[in-house]
């Protein structure tokens, strides 16, 4: 047996309130809530759509079956992408008897940016216990999700150039290693720009960031977007080739290093790119491959690194 649902009938001075003021007072609140308020009857059929719901969903509510709930009120789960399956919507599961909280749901109205809720409700009945239909409150949090994600993005992206940071790259080439024992096999690269010193050192660093956030989008443009470029300190980037080896990271590297000497003439400055790399192979363990790379790298940057367009040395040869 369900608990009834406690009527509001005392005010503080101790008056008692009937029947048509509670209504009255409920009907208010609903109306001029803040929050969207959807609620349905016995039978589940959509009796209360308050003005906030009509706003975010850009519609009224309209008499539907619960499985054409999500397209044509364009609900979707967290992701934004997934249509939200009619067993698993919020007011489908209060009305089942579950009481919910903090639901995560998007919206989709056509017209609006996505907006994001947390549903919280449940069902409710009259003062015998007789089930009389179920509701969802949802609150928007659309800007705690964007600032939510613009933390993740700066925890895990370089401030500067917008690429991914050091410990990003790091993850990735643990992932990477992991694919490699499912048999994908892919190729790190470690870079550094040559003789960018001489230009901080000429210019300034405001002019050097300028000359590194260019050369970071020039690097991101050469690869593809399932591939990972990052900026791991200073002068100094790594690159992820998913599911490459051989004579395509070659190619790869060869256009790195015209970029970079493309965006040097921009600048007239002299500078090229050194390039390190290391297979992620079945066996690898994800710290060898960081410090052959690295390896690699430094060691062609002893031998005076890639002048410019076309000095790329032999990269094949690290693979």
């Amino acid at each position: 047996m369900h608990e009834p649902n406690p009527p509001l009938h005392h005010t503080t001075s101790g008056a008692v309130w009937g029947e048509h003021e509670t209504a009255a007072f409920d009907r208010a609140v609903i109306t001029h809530s803040q929050n969207a308020v959807v609620a349905c009857d016995e039978n589940g059929d959509l009796v209360v759509f308050n003005p906030a719901a009509r706003t975010w969903h850009g519609m009224d509510a309209r008499a539907l079956p619960p499985e054409q709930w999500s397209s044509y009120y364009g609900l979707y789960e967290s992701d934004g992408v997934t249509p939200y399956p009619t067993d698993q919507l919020p007011l489908t599961r209060t009305f089942r008897g579950e009481t919910i909280r903090d639901v995560p749901l998007v919206i989709k109205a056509e017209g609006q940016e996505p907006r994001h809720v947390a549903c919280g409700g449940g069902p409710f009945y009259d003062d015998s216990g007789k089930k009389l239909g179920a509701f969802v409150v949802m609150v928007d949090t659309t800007a705690m999700h964007h600032l939510t994600r613009e933390l993740e993005h700066l925890a895990s992206h370089d401030v500067l150039t917008g690429l991914a940071n050091r410990r990003t790259f790091e993850s990735e080439v643990e992932r990477a290693t992991r694919f490699a024992a499912r048999g994908v096999i892919s190729t790190v690269l470690f870079a550094d720009v040559d003789r960018f010193k001489t230009c901080n050192d000429l210019y300034g660093h405001e002019f050097g960031d300028k000359v590194l956030s260019d050369i970071a989008q020039r690097m991101r443009s050469v690869v593809r977007a399932v591939d990972t470029v990052a900026r791991i300190g200073g002068d100094e980037f790594g690159v992820v080739l998913w599911g490459k080896s051989g004579e395509a990271v070659d190619l790869v590297a060869v256009r790195l290093s015209e970029t970079v000497a493309a965006a040097g003439r921009v600048y007239d400055l002299d500078i090229g790119l050194s390039i390190g790399s290391a297979v992620v192979a079945a066996d690898s363990d994800a710290s060898r491959v960081l410090a052959e790379a690295d390896s690699q790298m430094y060691g062609m940057k002893a031998t005076g690194g890639h002048g410019g367009a076309g000095d790329v040395g032999d990269v094949g040869d690290n693979l």
